[in-house]
């Protein structure tokens, strides 16, 4: 034997979960569910990353059930494996999804607007974009607005040749 112990998964069982007294249960592969009473919990996922323990939610329990903990824990274990961390993966899809283009667009326009003065050249900038883009684009998520998207809003307005 090489004198490592052979990992333990899928320890706890559906059924049993409302039995567990409070406190914190293994159920294997770093996955814990901490029961604060008998009808409520959460479920944790501990890893190693660049030499640091981490620890990530997954959920309440029992909203989020025994299965599904265990497929975001495989989901995070494969991400590990390729080099990414679960908690900086989640607090990046967080902050893009929060950011709307019509509130980028203002914000930079505001940040821009000392540069672009001179024969209303600063209202007439951000004017077109308010006539012809935030209408279409301006109520969607950073994260979700690729080329077709900007192509397909100014195809609209006559703003392409293609």
């Amino acid at each position: 034997m090489d004198g490592h112990m052979p990992r333990l998964s899928n320890r706890l069982t559906s059924l049993g979960l409302r039995a567990l007294p409070p406190g914190k249960h293994l159920d294997g592969d770093g996955l814990y569910l901490i029961k604060g009473d008998a009808d409520s919990g959460r479920w944790i996922l501990r890893y190693r990353q660049f030499g640091r323990r981490r620890d990530t939610g997954l959920g309440g329990w029992p909203t989020v059930g025994l299965a599904e903990a265990r497929r975001q824990v495989d989901a995070a274990r494969r991400q590990v494996r390729n080099g990414e961390d679960p908690i900086t993966v989640r607090q990046a899809k967080r902050r893009t999804h929060t950011f709307l283009l019509r509130d980028v667009a203002k914000d930079c326009f505001e940040a821009r607007k000392s540069d672009l003065r001179g024969d209303g050249v600063a209202g007439r900038w951000f004017s077109l974009l308010e006539l012809h883009v935030l209408p279409k684009l301006g109520a969607t998520p950073i994260i979700q607005i690729n080329q077709v998207a900007i192509k397909d809003a100014l195809a609209h307005c006559g703003a392409t040749s293609r």
